[in-house]
């Protein structure tokens, strides 16, 4: 065995054996590693946010979605609830807090939660519930609290704090009120239906009629009309495919001798779904007599009219027709700004009312 010089207080020594060398370091004195540390405050978080996910999954029964910390502006994570093994998406907002000190402001009722005022406005606007949760750091005392702008008290200069009762407890009664404040969740399965079978019956529908019932003119009732234009205006395929093609219809008057025009309350009715901006000069057609002509002669007044050849002519009241004119192309204008129309799809639907208003009344 030969034996290498000292250094550094580190003696090495080298062995042949069986054809390999071993080194063996040997120290003396005290030598110092040279390794990263972990801060208390470290191991306190870590510990908290190890048993706070522990208690999530094992005691609520729920997920835990951790927010990263470098994206951590106020909320610790969000509780997913899981109801009878049923993942609801009904999600809370969690800021967790580990250790004594969050246990060192007494009040006759619990304890002071303080924090930062930039933190109000955070929370105010989170989509979802907070919840404030402090645990000591044996794990001893684990208590919650619902932020409530209600129940904050103003600390120092820039700071609030709100009071977490000891009545509180994480284990005995969090989960209850998790679930209540949450809310229930629903089963949408009959509405999943209607809208698949609606939407798979205007795919195939070439054009789209809308009855108008004898009720619905009588109670003023426009939640039907305003639905169905609702519905087909936010889809751009159905929106685009029922351009100038829909027609109206009022079918339980249709054994009125009377035209539609002649019926006060179908008149009525009529007008108030302009002033409701219902987007008629957008989707009805500008052929049918079922279409935008219905709505016209209901806003305007007819003068005259003489049947020619089973067609019925009207004269119509140049000022009323002029006031009709501002209404539809204001009402063409409000819908396709709404929805983001092409300026060229206006103007295109803006010279067939003109061009209906020429041709279109005999």
């Amino acid at each position: 065995m030969e034996s290498f010089p000292s250094l550094d207080n580190k003696i090495l020594y080298l062995h042949f054996y069986h054809s390999i060398f071993i080194i063996h370091v040997k120290f003396e004195g005290v030598y110092q590693l040279n390794f990263p540390t972990q801060s208390h405050s470290q191991k306190m978080g870590r510990a908290g946010e190890s048993r706070w996910a522990d208690f999530v999954v094992n005691s609520l029964g729920c997920i835990y979605h951790k927010i990263d910390g470098s994206d951590d502006f106020g909320l610790d994570g969000h509780i997913e609830l899981v109801d009878d093994g049923l993942v609801t998406g009904k999600l809370v907002a969690m800021q967790v807090k580990h250790g004594d000190s969050y246990f060192s402001h007494k009040t006759s009722l619990g304890y002071k939660y303080i924090a930062k005022d930039k933190y109000l406005n955070y929370y105010l606007n989170a989509p979802s519930a907070v919840f404030i949760v402090i645990m000591s750091g044996d794990f001893s005392e684990m208590l919650w609290v619902k932020f409530d702008i209600q129940n904050i008290f103003p600390y120092g200069k820039n700071s609030w704090w709100i009071e977490i009762p000891n009545t509180n407890n994480l284990l005995s009664n969090f989960k209850q009120h998790l679930f209540s404040v949450a809310g229930r969740a629903f089963d949408y399965s009959e509405t999943i239906n209607y809208f698949k079978t609606l939407n798979l019956s205007l795919n195939k529908a070439d054009n789209l009629t809308i009855g108008i019932s004898k009720k619905e003119v009588d109670t003023l009732d426009f939640t039907g009309v305003l639905s169905t234009f609702s519905h087909i205006s936010k889809n751009v395929a159905f929106r685009n495919k029922f351009r100038s093609s829909c027609s109206v219809c009022f079918p339980q008057y249709t054994d009125d001798p009377r035209e539609l025009y002649q019926i006060p309350e179908v008149v009525c009715w009529i007008r108030q779904t302009i002033e409701l901006d219902i987007p008629w000069f957008y989707f009805l057609s500008m052929d049918s007599h079922s279409g935008i002509k219905i709505i016209l002669l209901s806003c305007v007044i007819v003068e005259s009219q003489k049947k020619i050849d089973n067609s019925m002519h009207v004269q119509i009241d140049n000022e009323s027709l002029s006031e009709f004119l501002i209404t539809a192309f204001l009402n063409l204008n409000t819908f396709t700004e709404k929805y983001g129309v092409n300026l060229e799809i206006n103007k295109e639907l803006s010279k067939k009312i003109a061009k209906f208003l020429v041709y279109g009344l005999s």
